[in-house]
């Protein structure tokens, strides 16, 4: 009996240490807001070796909502071009 009471001590102690974090979930990650960033993609033009091709994501959070654009464009010499299947040039 004495070693069942520490143990059940131990374990409420676990429990209880383990809620907190399961209800900070619930509470916002990220902040509202506008978030842009740059996926590597394979290379779809493999006979132009200056291109580099990203998706460029928009990430728009509003209110628990999320909404992710994905744009694809390419990188040559440091300037941004978008795909002409995406209506760019």
């Amino acid at each position: 009996m004495s070693i069942a009471v520490p143990t059940t001590l131990f374990l409420l102690l676990v429990f209880s240490a383990q809620v907190d974090p399961v209800a900070a979930q619930h509470q916002s990650i990220v902040k509202d807001g506008d978030y842009v960033g740059l996926e590597k993609m394979p290379n779809l033009t493999p006979e132009d070796h200056a291109a580099s091709w990203f998706h460029e994501n928009s990430l728009v959070i509003r209110n628990d909502e999320a909404i992710l654009d994905k744009v694809p464009i390419t990188i040559r010499h440091g300037k941004k071009a978008y795909s002409p299947a995406d209506g760019g040039s």
